[in-house]
């Protein structure tokens, strides 16, 4: 559903093991986590995402990749369908600012740094 919406990496393929589907492949973002400074950005694409009739569910800064002054989206175990519900989505809209605004790392999952080593 997000594929040409420009929301979301490209999906570039389904993994399969013994016939069946165990996964899915998708564009590699580099960029950064959005803050506060995207506010502008972040809303038109949750805008957007809600245009299409879809709750996000889980609005956090961590969610929002920015490269290039653009934002997509990551992580959509949590959206669903609601055409309509327009009190949900403005609640999520109006949960933005403060999220994009956090520092307590809610939300971040796994993040992986290079270590150096001394070789």
């Amino acid at each position: 559903m997000l594929e040409q919406t420009g929301l979301a990496p490209r999906f570039l393929g389904h993994v399969h093991e013994h016939g069946r589907v165990v996964g899915f492949v998708l564009e590699k973002l580099n960029g950064r986590h959005g803050g506060i400074e995207d506010l502008s950005v972040c809303q038109a694409l949750l805008q957007h995402f809600h245009g299409l009739g879809l709750l996000y569910g889980d609005v956090n800064r961590y969610n929002f990749v920015i490269q290039q002054g653009c934002a997509k989206l990551i992580d959509f175990e949590r959206r669903r369908s609601c055409p309509g519900e327009t009190e949900a989505m403005n609640a999520e809209m109006n949960s933005l600012r403060d999220q994009l605004s956090e520092e307590t790392g809610c939300g971040a999952g796994i993040i992986f740094k290079e270590i150096e080593t001394d070789e």
